[in-house]
């Protein structure tokens, strides 16, 4: 069956006030319970990731919640279920104790789900092959605004298409002049050609629409330009969306796919998900697959 675990770098007192607060509403002192524990069939409080995901020599404690004192343990010494029945909350120790108590014998078998794209995400998914879910509670408001402008969205894919269009076009009409002047623009770049945008004697029809094209392109990109940051702005006035950097990828976006196997705005939104459900991938393919 699936167990569940918990590993925070917070210390029991803080995490027993947190977790009372989420599962209980409590609020008060006298009325935290450790019923939020039955939840867990492991927890780790104090883990001091990311080291907890490294250092294989880290020393595991085992806590007494109730005197909120420690017992020092010689690591899984015994089989997962005699151990845990001893306690099963614990600060320290490292990934190898959390395997042996979770009855582990690789990281592939093992969900993580985290918020700290460095502390949790790329040191548990490249040292140990952890599957890993990384929760990106901005995402829900980017998704809103995405809708909120899809609009505006359609525009900018449009405003791209026709500038692409002229790019192509212009390279159409090169060629023509290439054929046209062959020694003399063998080796003409746009600049050169620009020059004829006024209407010089000796422009050639060809000239003429390389040249329109060419001015429609500049006009077309300006456009896009502006239209490009005021779309960015409506998800965050200086730093506009956060998986996106201009047209591309941001560096944030790229470590999501390379680490995260899945992410999310939260982590209830795995409530309804079957835990023998298979998660797969979107096909994807390179760009000339997309084209």
């Amino acid at each position: 069956g699936k167990k569940v675990f918990l590993v925070t770098n917070s210390l029991y007192d803080y995490t027993n006030v947190v977790m009372n607060y989420l599962f209980n509403g409590a609020a008060k002192k006298e009325d935290y319970t450790e019923d939020w524990l039955d939840y867990f069939d492991v927890a780790i409080c104090g883990s001091c990731k990311p080291a907890f995901l490294q250092d294989p020599y880290l020393s595991l404690f085992r806590i007494n919640t109730a005197e909120h004192t420690l017992t020092n343990t010689d690591g899984v010494d015994c089989p997962a279920d005699e151990f845990l029945s001893k306690g099963k909350v614990f600060q320290g120790g490292n990934w190898n104790h959390l395997h042996a108590m979770l009855e582990l014998t690789s990281g592939d078998k093992l969900l993580y789900v985290g918020d700290h794209m460095y502390g949790d995400i790329i040191r548990s998914k490249r040292t140990l092959g952890w599957r890993t879910c990384l929760v990106i509670p901005e995402l829900e408001v980017e998704m809103e605004t995405a809708r909120e402008e899809r609009g505006r969205y359609d525009n900018l894919m449009q405003l791209e298409h026709m500038r692409n269009v002229e790019d192509a076009s212009a390279d159409v009409l090169r060629l023509q002049l290439a054929d046209e002047y062959e020694e003399e623009m063998e080796s003409a770049d746009e600049a050169e050609v620009s020059v004829d945008m006024e209407g010089e004697p000796g422009l050639t029809e060809a000239g003429e629409a390389l040249a329109d094209a060419l001015q429609r392109r500049d006009e077309l990109q300006q456009e896009l330009r502006g239209e490009a940051v005021e779309y960015h702005k409506k998800f965050h006035p200086l730093w506009g969306q956060i998986f996106t950097a201009g047209f591309q990828d941001s560096r944030f976006a790229k470590q999501v796919v390379d680490y995260a196997c899945l992410y999310t705005t939260r982590a209830s939104d795995l409530v309804a998900v079957s835990g023998s459900r298979e998660f797969r991938a979107p096909r994807g393919g390179m760009p000339h697959n997309r084209s």
